[in-house]
């Protein structure tokens, strides 16, 4: 039933709004293209690739310290 309604509302669009609204869908496609790569990146990537907060890297060192202390 969907599919049927979509149909029906691209027959009746013009040329150049097919063309238009193809672009935005390009462009949409492209930009959660980049997004899905950079979480996976995040996920999967070495870790010199990976995001680590600076408050959880001192956090790590802090602790540390304290430990080489005792």
């Amino acid at each position: 039933m969907y599919l049927c309604c979509v149909s029906n509302a691209y027959e009746n669009m013009s040329r150049e709004e097919l063309v238009t609204q193809n672009q935005q869908l390009h462009f949409s496609v492209a930009q959660l293209r980049a997004e899905l790569n950079q979480i996976k990146r995040l996920i999967y990537g070495s870790k010199s690739e990976r995001f680590v907060p600076q408050i959880l890297v001192h956090k790590f060192r802090w602790n540390w310290k304290l430990k080489a202390l005792q």
